[in-house]
């Protein structure tokens, strides 16, 4: 159990660090004028033909396309009427309804350039994505270290409920900084830039076909989810992208913990992410819905006093092997919430462990099975068994 603990807080650990970059030598986050850092910037040099086609294209609109909240350009021409005074329609924004030079926004202004490397405007939908929303789950993360021009620097991820902005890596300066091609509404329009402390996500657009396959999806292998509404968009994000069956975002999770105000997971939540090995549940979680972790790849568990109702196969998987119980058995449906053994008279794979604390809201009239399983009274979770991680 020692192991197990350990784990967690390593855990614990890696999540708290997840997404917070050194910004130490970060370039600011402010247009670049340096004539001799503009002069290196060279796609010419690129040997990829998309990337250097993509990175020409953000060149020739800076300082030229101004920033207009949900503008986007369907043609891969530019738009002659850039400049042009129109009605800002799209709600959300402070300029809404008032008149505004024509232009761009900033991921109207990555699609565009994208759309340069031969795409036509519904080709660049399923292959790259409208909106940053789009682009970030048609995108996969990456290190710093492996950043290359063409590649996508963004400012949070979707499930962080934030307003989001992207740009396109152009170059580096002599300190390996990256220099950020991007259409910003607080400078203007098409500027370059460094990164700041603003762009914080370095990303990849899976249709360079670098490991496409490998990650189709939700960029992050991690997901922390800690309050009821960070679960509901993580579900939007489920069915928007399981509509067209292309870069699901349950292929490439790998970790979950759920925290604070979170106390249900609905039904089929993480049903079918098939790399999710490590679950991690520190909330006052009350409820988990039928299919929640069906075909998953956990192993072990670790389920909280406070969970009251399990529903039918929540935990449905043929990995998942030890269940350990901190508090009494949950209300559970007669169907059961394992995966049942593959044929009658074979022995229930999996084993559920209690404190022997709660012997009293376990143990009935002697009986050693529990929905269908065995279950184990131990005196601390030390006894649990060495490969319970």
């Amino acid at each position: 159990m020692k192991r197990m603990v350990c784990a967690f807080f390593a855990l614990l650990l890696l999540c708290a660090c997840a997404g917070t970059p050194d910004l130490s030598n970060a370039r600011p986050y402010e247009p670049v004028e340096d004539a001799v850092v503009l002069e290196e910037i060279e796609p010419t040099n690129e040997p990829d033909p998309m990337r250097r086609a993509v990175v020409e294209a953000a060149l020739k609109l800076v300082g030229k396309v101004p920033y207009f909240w949900g503008g986007k350009n369907k043609e891969i021409a530019p738009d002659p009427a850039w400049g042009e005074l129109r009605l800002v329609e799209s709600p959300g924004s402070e300029t809404t309804g008032t008149m505004q030079p024509w232009g761009l926004d900033c991921s109207g202004f990555t699609s565009w350039c994208f759309m340069q490397t031969g795409m036509d405007w519904e080709t660049m939908l399923k292959r790259f994505g409208n909106g940053t929303k789009n682009q970030y789950y048609k995108s996969h993360a990456i290190d710093w270290d492996d950043l290359l021009i063409g590649d996508l620097i963004f400012q949070y991820s979707p499930l962080e409920n934030k307003g989001n902005h992207v740009g396109i890596v152009v170059g580096f300066d002599d300190e390996g900084e990256p220099l950020i091609a991007h259409c910003a509404y607080s400078m203007g329009g098409v500027v370059i830039t460094g990164r700041g402390a603003v762009f914080t996500r370095p990303r990849r657009p899976n249709c360079y076909g670098d490991g496409e396959s490998a990650s189709l999806s939700f960029a992050e292998s991690e997901l922390v989810l800690s309050s009821e509404r960070e679960m509901q968009t993580w579900l939007s994000v489920r069915a928007e992208y399981a509509e067209d069956g292309a870069y699901l975002p349950v292929e490439t999770l790998v970790a979950l913990r759920i925290l604070g105000t979170a106390d249900t997971i609905p039904d089929a939540a993480f049903s079918d992410c098939v790399n999710l090995e490590t679950v991690s549940i520190a909330s006052n979680l009350r409820s988990i819905g039928k299919d929640a972790f069906k075909n998953c790849a956990i192993e072990t568990l670790v389920l909280p006093a406070s969970l009251e109702t399990v529903e039918g196969n929540a935990f449905a998987s043929e990995r998942l092997y030890a269940v350990l119980f901190l508090g009494a058995p949950p209300q559970t449906p007669d169907g059961g919430i394992f995966l049942p053994p593959a044929e009658d008279g074979d022995e229930p794979s999996i084993t559920v462990f209690y404190l022997n604390e709660n012997a009293a809201l376990w143990a009935n009239n002697g009986e050693t099975k529990w929905n269908g399983v065995p279950i184990v009274g131990i005196d601390s979770i030390e006894e649990l068994p060495e490969d319970f991680a």
